[in-house]
């Protein structure tokens, strides 16, 4: 089973890593010609000059250039081991899966970003430990990439959109669009071109729709946006929601504040991001209390609401104060963790299976957090085990290699 290189998925895959980039150029102009930064810390004032902003722009951008190659590496090679995918079940399966999560959330409100604790009863606690494994969104895109039937497309973009808003998260939105726009590129490329002034139109009316979503994202974590009532059409796109897409920010702020990052740098355990790591596989005990994210919230919590990401590039200055050593190890364990959770993916035996793994990998680049890493590659392991036993029981017979 060969795959082409460049096929139609590819040109869907290079449009999503452009936007991601585009993010975080839009980042770096806002703040050349603002003097303020943009997305997290929107409306601080940039206190670093030109030649620490353009590095610190270079930085952002080479996760997503590694991104990038690897899937391309991926692209161009052959698949020789998979698993089949019963595609009915794994259509119930990812049914039973959206709407669990549905009713734990409205029922003991599981995974919403409020920071309020969970009310599910002890009981029930290791049934969700294990059906966490699941993400809903995670599963959700891989359903989308494979779903034959537009009604049941439709129906489960309609429960993950509920389940993102019931979370108070936006991601849900982000990762629906991407997955959209590596399926449907030609359909909707076909679509701009026959139907301009209807596109024109949307684009008009697409800063009303980013104000709503804001909205009701604060509403939701009962959070006011100080700023946001404030900011033009043009700076709700560029500071906020391109901001949101970038973590180039958050990294500036690092360089921005060395002192400040070097000392807190100090108090870090050395093997932080790997404990996060494992908090990703087996649970947020495993997290330390003092990590990156935190000291990022720490310092700006009285100006800023706060953020729980530093970026990839962020992540590994903090590293690059705290050792050398510490450095090179976290930059080893990111290029594991990438280069794995593509083998995983590989392994299933559906289409875009490349194209799923560089959507799902991009939210965690950009973001840097190494349970969030983990998490990912949890989620892919459980559903190719799952896979693995369902078709080892069926006529599909068990992992077998395609040369």
């Amino acid at each position: 089973m060969i795959l082409k290189h460049k096929d139609t998925y590819y040109y869907g895959a290079k449009t999503v890593i452009f936007l991601f980039l585009t993010s975080i150029i839009i980042s770096y102009l806002y703040a050349l010609v603002t003097g303020k930064y943009n997305g997290d810390f929107l409306g601080i004032n940039v206190e670093i000059n030109n030649l620490l902003l353009f590095i610190n722009f270079i930085i952002s951008i080479i996760p997503f250039a590694f991104l990038w190659f690897v899937y391309l590496y991926y692209k161009k090679k052959t698949i020789n081991m998979v698993v089949q995918v019963p595609y009915n079940f794994f259509e119930l399966f990812f049914f039973v899966i959206i709407i669990w999560h549905i009713a734990v959330t409205f029922l003991f409100g599981v995974g919403i970003m409020t920071g309020q604790i969970s009310t599910a009863p002890t009981l029930l606690k290791p049934l969700l430990f294990i059906m966490n494994r699941f993400q809903p969104v995670y599963v959700g895109v891989m359903y989308i990439l494979i779903c034959r039937n537009k009604r049941k497309e439709i129906l489960a973009i309609a429960l993950i959109l509920l389940i993102g808003i019931s979370r108070a998260g936006l991601g849900f939105f982000l990762y629906i669009a991407i997955a959209l726009l590596i399926k449907y590129n030609v359909l909707i490329i076909s679509y701009i071109k026959k139907h301009l002034f209807v596109v024109i139109i949307a684009l008009l009316l697409f800063p009303f729709f980013v104000d709503l979503m804001f909205n009701i994202r604060n509403q939701l974590r009962t959070k006011t946006d100080v700023h946001q009532s404030d900011l033009t059409s043009l700076q709700l796109i560029t500071g906020k929601l391109f901001g949101r897409l970038s973590s180039f920010s958050n990294s500036a702020i690092m360089l921005q504040e060395p002192a400040y990052f070097y000392l807190a740098a100090q108090s870090l355990n050395p093997y932080y991001f790997q404990l996060q790591v494992l908090g990703g596989l087996f649970g947020a005990q495993f997290i330390p209390n003092e990590i990156p994210e935190r000291q990022l919230i720490n310092m700006y919590s009285s100006e800023n609401n706060g953020t729980y990401m530093c970026g990839t590039q962020g992540n590994l200055i903090i590293s690059m104060f705290k050792s050398p050593y510490i450095l090179l190890l976290n930059i080893i364990t990111i290029l594991v963790l990438v280069i794995i959770t593509f083998k995983i993916i590989r392994l299933l035996n559906i289409p875009l299976v490349n194209e799923l793994a560089l959507i799902l990998l991009a939210y965690p680049i950009m973001s840097g957090v190494g349970n969030e890493f983990s998490f990912l590659l949890a989620n892919f392991i459980m559903v190719f085990l799952v896979c693995l036993c369902l078709s080892s029981i069926s006529k599909y017979g068990r992992l077998y290699n395609l040369k």
